[in-house]
């Protein structure tokens, strides 16, 4: 039929897809990227296995599931929406994105970047909150 455009597969719709993300890595300050939408590309990103934190602003943290038991680097504490805002240590590499109504994973908004970039920038990096 003419006109009708070929079916994608979501596979192929994922794998074409990019997203604009704000990378930490251990010791450094934070930074926007562009990555492959996708969990291979998460996965790749963190060096493993992903975890998500739920974070404020609907964004969603992606870090290694394993970071802490194979000793990855500490990078910061964040404040965990699923802890009810206390601060939790992560370790690694961690990925900052957004998600759609159906829990999709998609790019950060402008307003999303600079909140976290930020934020991010103020917290402690690469050190442990000191224990009173």
């Amino acid at each position: 039929m003419a006109g009708i455009p070929p079916v994608r597969t979501q596979e192929a719709v994922t794998m074409s897809k990019t997203i604009r993300v704000v990378r930490l890595v251990p010791g450094q300050m934070p930074e926007v990227a562009t990555i492959s939408a996708g969990l291979n590309s998460l996965q790749s990103e963190v060096g493993g296995n992903i975890e998500v934190v739920g974070l404020d602003k609907g964004v969603d943290a992606y870090v290694n599931e394993e970071g802490l038991l194979i000793g990855l680097p500490f990078n910061c504490h964040l404040p965990s929406a699923f802890a009810g805002g206390r601060m939790v240590p992560v370790v690694g590499t961690i990925i900052l994105a957004s998600h759609d109504e159906e829990g999709e994973t998609v790019s950060l908004t402008d307003e999303q970047v600079g909140y976290w970039q930020a934020t991010l920038a103020s917290l402690r990096v690469g050190r442990p909150l000191a224990r009173a």
